[in-house]
């Protein structure tokens, strides 16, 4: 008449859980097991969201908690997705790649720099293996040979243009045969242009254009011979014409006789040519 569980061999009085279960509270919450969802998680009575044992916490307030939210410190994202968290998914450019692994990512077309950098196109017009905003000589033809700015490596002259190519259409002579324009012959010290016509020697004198006769392999215009007013190398009566040409007209005889040296003419050595010059030039000629 005094228990209130008569079947209950643990309990007399009925308790918050009733007659035949315990009133007991595993996680000391105290919320008796019996209305305790979660018994054995003392800061949870519900599973909640998460489930018993987890914390429905959402770090970052972005309305998912914590434990469904693969970046529960970055309020703007729930998914790593491409860049990870903390970096957001953006494609500035609409070209398809996000923007973290886009180093142009203002660029629609291009993901990486590329030798020309962002918002410069790649492209090699002349497909010398040269971008075009490298290359100073955008329209080189093709198969010639380049440097690093896109221009003829072989380009002696410096005019853009391959020396094969300069000899094959004209523009540079190679009397000499050895693939090098004339004009860079002589400019390399290669060759010897002692008239100045722009001719190496050895070619001048192995077209006739200028005489060796003492076989020196210089023309004989270009030494000096006391004398030789014609510069054919011989001090003669040969030598008379040019010589009165070159005291009444030095124009014309500059003209006829390009490069002949001016010591040839000088023969008192005075420095001058001049009407001095005519007795010892006789005395030349006459042997006396």
């Amino acid at each position: 008449c005094l228990d209130e569980c008569p079947d209950d061999p643990d309990k007399t009085e009925a308790g918050v859980c009733g007659c035949g279960v315990a009133d007991d509270d595993s996680d000391g919450d105290g919320t008796p097991d019996c209305l305790d969802e979660c018994p054995d998680d003392p800061d949870k009575l519900e599973p909640g969201v998460c489930g018993c044992g987890v914390a429905d916490d959402d770090s970052d307030g972005d309305g998912t908690p914590d434990c469904l939210d693969e970046c529960p410190d970055d309020p703007d994202k729930t998914e790593a997705g491409v860049c990870g968290c903390g970096v957001a998914d953006d494609d500035s450019d609409g070209d398809g790649t996000p923007d973290c692994l886009d180093e142009c990512p203002d660029d629609p077309d291009k993901t990486e720099a590329g030798a020309c950098g962002c918002g410069v196109a790649d492209d090699d017009s002349d497909g010398d293996g040269v971008p075009d905003c490298l290359d100073e000589c955008p329209d080189t033809p093709p198969e010639t040979p380049v440097g690093g700015n896109g221009c003829p490596s072989n380009d002696c002259n410096g005019n853009l243009v391959d020396d094969a190519t300069d000899i094959a259409i004209g523009f540079s002579e190679d009397c000499n045969g050895n693939g090098i324009p004339d004009e860079c012959d002589i400019d390399d010290g290669y060759s010897q242009d002692c008239n100045g016509n722009g001719v190496p020697d050895e070619c001048d004198i192995a077209a006739g254009t200028s005489a060796d006769l003492n076989e020196t392999g210089v023309p004989d215009e270009c030494e000096s011979l006391l004398g030789d007013l014609n510069c054919d190398g011989v001090v003669g009566f040969g030598d008379i014409n040019p010589f009165v040409m070159a005291l009444t007209s030095p124009a014309a005889y500059a003209a006829n006789y390009p490069g002949c040296p001016f010591e040839n003419r000088d023969i008192n050595g005075d420095d001058a040519f001049d009407f001095a010059d005519i007795n010892p030039f006789i005395a030349l000629l006459t042997g006396s």
